[in-house]
């Protein structure tokens, strides 16, 4: 009965699947997409300082702009949040609950709502950090290996490009890989975890 309500409460919030990017967002992660290979490549051919430091300047404007971005973001959705949550939420969920065909509108259904909701939720595994398991290792070593024959002003070039793309790919590890890896080994947790949250508000209120 569980699993049946919830598909419904699926459906019927229009939840699950990936977080939606906006063109915003997008715009901004393209930007340091392009300025991260082209600090790959000026540090790589060791060719070009004015361009690497060029392609470094915009990286950091870019991060500064998405980082005042995503502060309005949140204070926006949050006063949203705060304006729709009875509305479009609460007395939402409270009428798919009082349906003839699941009936859970009460102390007992609510109870054995959230129990089978922190089941699910314990039953998943948790999402593993991509970064540090993977992808910071092998950037590690190669940055070992390559420092070994070089000068000093090398060793400067290439650490700098190592730091700035460690930071644009924990970037990109927020807004794209953690979703798709969430998605793939958890993909339900984080509704899982939202209807629990709901439910509990609801039993406040009885």
């Amino acid at each position: 009965m569980f699993e049946l309500f919830f598909q419904k409460y699926k459906l019927a919030f229009n939840k699950g699947g990936l977080k939606s990017i906006t063109k915003a967002e997008l715009t901004m992660l393209i930007v340091l997409l392009i300025s991260s290979l082209s600090i790959l490549y000026y540090s790589i051919l060791k060719v070009h300082l004015f361009g690497f430091l060029v392609s470094s300047a915009i990286i950091i404007i870019d991060t500064i702009v998405m980082l005042i971005y995503e502060k309005r973001k949140q204070t926006k959705n949050i006063d949203n949040q705060i304006t729709n949550y009875n509305e479009y939420v609460i007395k939402k969920l409270i009428e798919l609950l009082k349906q003839e065909q699941f009936n859970l509108y009460t102390l007992e259904g609510l109870d054995w709502m959230i129990k089978c909701c922190q089941e699910h939720i314990e039953s998943k595994k948790e999402t593993t950090s991509l970064i540090s398991t993977a992808i910071f290792p092998v950037f590690t070593l190669a940055y070992g290996v390559a420092i070994n024959s070089m000068s000093t002003e090398e060793i400067a070039l290439i650490t700098t490009a190592f730091i700035i793309l460690i930071i644009i790919l924990n970037i990109l590890y927020k807004y794209v890989i953690c979703e798709l890896v969430e998605l793939i080994q958890n993909p339900d947790k984080s509704l899982y975890l939202s209807l629990k949250n709901e439910l509990e508000y609801i039993k406040i209120q009885f």
